[in-house]
């Protein structure tokens, strides 16, 4: 009998010396893990997210590059004042939107698409004129949190809510278009623009004044220089042509009522919860203090955030296609969850150790408190880099009033722990207690998020969107 040999079967090529001849199982299976690997790449995930994290990525670049020229240029106080400015702005801007402009992206039918823009841009113009109102009680209003730099720049407030309103509209209107370039070209020419202008109007000696102007200008000037240019390359607005009926723009305001009923609700208190040490302890640690923990904030957060925030336009957008063609939702969601914490968890222990020393070295030896103050939040990173990547579902299925339940919750369980640390008069205890009761409230939405999906795959659920 012959036997038959494991050996890989050879032959000579065209110089005589002998080569491995792949069996054609083999060969086959190349083929389609090839072919798997390809299709990966070229996916439309995988294609939008690198547009979005690139220009994500090189904006942060720019920014957190200039830190440890700017750090040495203003002073913790100053830096505190900017970080009240921009934090009262972050709650007006979202109330400007009224999250009407997330409409704009899961809206099936175009022809509604000028009735939902139409009511996105009257809730912009009656909180701008609002904010404007409040501008001649600017001192009042910077007496309420102990800065008194606060009130000689309030009156660029309601630019500077406008502005931003404006853009996050067209935000998801890019997003719609799948244009995803143009958000990643606003990001990198407002760092650019931004850190420049800090940098020149700082070496000037205007202080908080070169801080806040650059903040505010930058937001009119990139956003007109995005908006002409997109209309001019790939006519941004130009399915938006047909003028909105009255009827119709309030059957919209109507049809979405639960996205500034329960949605805005919900990331207003959120936001006003992330704000609370900054609204707290200004009064009572001073400005010094505010400035080393916004920066501590600043430093951690923002690159997390930005780039959550890109991987939520495309999440948001991806599993909104997987439920209009009725597809399961569940895989996506626990593969990106096991992905962050498969590298989350190892990077930030490593972190823990070191931020100290390297807030220190990077910012300078008076920063080091930032580090310090950056260890307490890592827990809370980690659960924020899941649960704001995936916290649309609720709206995709018209769940917000189970949002605003866990808002609320975590808004009362932050301000306990922000009074109680007052009390005991230290400021590293009531950050510790704080950070704590928003990584447990983080997690808590995260499970939430996960049965949510589960249900709509078991057919426990059905689609609301259109």
């Amino acid at each position: 009998m012959l036997s038959v040999s494991a050996t890989p079967v050879l032959n000579e090529n065209k110089k005589g010396h002998p080569r491995r001849v792949v069996q054609p199982s083999r060969r086959r299976a190349m083929q389609i893990k090839n072919k798997y690997i390809n299709r990966f790449l070229q996916s439309r995930i995988v294609r939008n997210t690198s547009v979005l994290l690139s220009g994500n990525i090189l904006a942060q670049i720019i920014t957190l590059a200039a830190y440890p020229i700017i750090s040495r240029i203003y002073l913790p106080d100053e830096m505190g004042t900017l970080n009240l400015f921009v934090s009262i702005f972050a709650i007006l801007v979202l109330l400007a939107n009224a999250e009407y402009q997330n409409v704009l992206v899961f809206h099936k039918n175009e022809k509604y698409l000028p009735s939902v823009l139409a009511v996105c841009l009257s809730c912009v113009t009656l909180v701008s004129a609002l904010v404007l109102i409040t501008v001649p009680f600017s001192a009042e209003i910077a007496s309420l949190f102990g800065s008194a730099d606060l009130a000689d720049w309030y009156y660029l407030m309601p630019i500077y809510v406008a502005a931003t309103a404006i853009w996050n509209i067209c935000d998801s209107l890019i997003i719609r278009k799948k244009l995803f370039k143009y958000i990643s070209i606003y990001l990198i020419l407002l760092a650019l623009y931004n850190v420049g202008l800090k940098i020149l109007l700082g070496n000037l000696g205007w202080s908080t004044a070169g801080l806040i102007i650059s903040a505010v200008s930058g937001s009119v000037i990139i956003l007109l220089l995005v908006l002409l240019f997109a209309q001019q390359r790939d006519k941004l607005f130009s399915s938006l042509g047909t003028r909105p009926t009255w009827d119709s723009t309030i059957a919209i305001a109507r049809e979405y009522i639960k996205f500034p009923k329960y949605s805005l609700s919900r990331k207003t208190i959120n936001l006003l919860a992330k704000s609370l040490p900054i609204f707290l302890l200004s009064a009572n640690f001073g400005m010094t203090e505010i400035g080393l923990y916004s920066m501590g904030l600043v430093l951690a957060h923002t690159p997390i955030n930005v780039a959550c925030g890109s991987l939520y336009k495309i999440m948001f957008r991806f599993v909104s296609e997987k439920v209009w063609n009725e597809e399961k939702i569940l895989p996506v969601i626990t593969k990106y969850i096991a992905s962050v914490l498969m590298l989350g968890i190892p990077s930030f222990a490593l972190l823990y150790f070191i931020l100290p020393d390297l807030t220190a070295i990077i910012l300078g030896e008076e920063w080091r408190t930032s580090g310090e103050y950056i260890r307490l939040m890592l827990p809370w990173l980690l659960a924020f880099s899941i649960s704001n990547v995936i916290d649309f579902l609720p709206e995709l299925f018209k769940k917000q009033e189970g949002l605003l339940f866990f808002e609320v919750t975590q808004i009362i369980l932050k301000t306990i722990a922000l009074l109680l640390g007052i009390y005991l008069n230290d400021i590293y205890l009531t950050l510790l207690m704080y950070f704590m009761v928003s990584f447990i409230m983080k997690s808590l939405d995260s499970i939430w998020f996960i049965t949510i999906a589960y249900s709509y795959d078991k057919g426990k659920l059905k689609r609301t969107i259109k």
